[in-house]
């Protein structure tokens, strides 16, 4: 005998199948038994309970959908999208857990326009596996080989972005650092301002150097060229006095674009400007890293206006959910001092910082995707300061180290780790420059600064010395 029965499926749609009801029934009742049993204050404190798990859930969600909404704002660049690996200037991924991202920060004073040269450039690593991010900082002032059109090129690597916007800049990263980049995020300089409002400003440990009135590329001169342009009193955002002070976003800009003036390390020119810059960067992303999920609206909705990237909506969520797990940040800087052949090398007609750029992918792609310091690097492999350009014997002089052209080991383990010739193409000068001559050809080591908490910055008139914080 068959134990299988015909069952009408529209006794279960329309709620009929008395099984079904009989259990929807039971448990009804055992709640409203339970219910019953429970006090004044129990049944209170179990709505209170149900209620702010409800308000929680529609508060994320609510969250969750209008950063969806103004993420989805955050203008994209398809034509960059639609170019492949061997336009970008790599032939494949080197490591599939390493991801890399170009950050480039460009000069403009218009909100929308993402155009012209590159005022910071840096390279953003991701590690998944490892849960950490390495954040390097490339000189603007760097001599770079670049192509375009076929024909090749030397120039800082700044004006690669002004000469072919992002997708040049990204080519000629890979291009001069062995380098798989394939995303890029360009943020306009002034909104950055913005953006460091939303968290709350950064404190930063200013020198007498950068904050004195006499220095026309100091903090000072710089938020008054920044008012300039905002119809914003200066006087209301001076900044007075030394040691750590706590800067808000237009007062932070300034200080990341201080041209001239030694900082917390004693690095001057390009050298300190990188260093800092990278310093507000790291600053930023802490400090928006540990705000609580209620203000990212007001982050997000302050950061969109002023941001152009090639990533998507789901690698954008994705980056932010791998951010919220706080992953290890670690910096570094190209070059570094210690293979600089010169610091202020004129072989192009404006003065730029001339390293041997193969030997500076090498120590890079091993920061990047090995997790070896450059100092541990250049310690196991010795410093190569070959010369490369083809101008280079015209215009030799000494190196900002102090050693002769060549290779200097300083260690047991040193080897020639050089394989670059001269281009066979005749150099050609590029376009008008019109950034700062830097006056110094040296410079110290910078080292990552460490922020105490700070004292108030008074908004006095800058002709008054700066006072000297103990």
């Amino acid at each position: 005998m068959s134990n299988n029965r015909d069952v009408n499926l529209n006794e279960y749609y329309s709620g009929n199948h008395g099984p079904i009801r009989k259990r929807k029934a039971n448990k009804k009742s055992r709640f409203k038994k339970w219910w019953r049993h429970r006090t004044k204050g129990q049944k209170g404190a179990f709505i209170g309970i149900v209620s702010l798990f409800c308000a929680v859930i529609i508060g994320v969600v609510g969250i969750g959908s209008y950063l969806f909404i103004k993420i989805n704002q955050v203008e994209r660049d398809d034509d960059f999208n639609n170019m492949d690996q061997w336009e970008l200037g790599f032939q494949s991924v080197i490591d599939a857990n390493i991801y890399n991202i170009a950050l480039f920060g460009v000069d403009s004073r218009k909100v929308g326009n993402f155009d012209g040269n590159s005022d910071s450039i840096m390279i953003l690593s991701i590690n998944r596996t490892e849960n950490t991010i390495r954040l390097v900082s490339v000189m603007r002032d760097s001599l770079v080989p670049y192509e375009k059109g076929g024909k090749t090129g030397y120039t800082k690597i700044t004006e690669t972005h002004g000469y072919g916007g992002p997708a040049l800049a990204v080519k000629t990263l890979n291009t001069v650092f062995g380098l798989d980049i394939a995303e890029y995020a360009t943020v306009n300089f002034y909104g950055m301002s913005d953006i460091i409002d939303a968290v709350g400003g950064i404190d930063c440990d200013l020198t007498y150097d950068e904050v004195r009135a006499e220095n026309p590329y100091g903090i000072n001169a710089m938020i008054g060229e920044q008012c300039g342009y905002l119809n914003l009193d200066p006087s209301d955002y001076y900044v007075m006095k030394t040691g750590v002070q706590h800067l808000n976003g237009l007062q932070a800009v300034a200080y990341g674009r201080i041209r001239h003036g030694k900082n917390f390390s004693g690095a001057n020119d390009d050298f300190g400007r990188t260093e800092r810059q990278r310093y507000i960067m790291q600053q930023l992303l802490s400090k928006a890293l540990s705000m609580d999920i209620a203000s990212y609206p007001k982050f997000i909705d302050k950061m969109v206006p002023y941001v152009k990237t090639s990533l998507n909506n789901k690698e954008l969520l994705s980056l932010a959910y791998f951010l919220i797990g706080k992953p290890q940040m670690t910096t570094s800087r190209i070059p570094m001092d210690e293979y600089i052949i010169n610091a202020d090398y004129r072989g192009t007609g404006s003065s730029t910082v001339y390293y041997n750029y193969e030997y500076a992918g090498k120590a890079l792609r091993a920061f990047l995707y090995d997790g070896i310091s450059q100092e541990d690097y250049m310690a196991q492999n010795g410093v190569d300061l070959t010369k490369w350009y083809g101008a280079g014997d015209k215009y030799t002089s000494t190196p900002s180290n102090g050693t002769s052209s060549g290779i200097s080991s300083g260690t047991t383990s040193s080897q020639t780790t050089s394989s670059s010739q001269k281009p066979e193409s005749t150099p050609q000068t590029p376009g008008t420059d019109t950034s700062e001559k830097p006056t110094s050809s040296t410079s110290q080591k910078p080292e990552s600064g460490t922020s105490e908490k700070p004292t108030s910055s008074s908004s006095q008139k800058p002709d008054d010395k700066p006072t000297q914080e103990q």
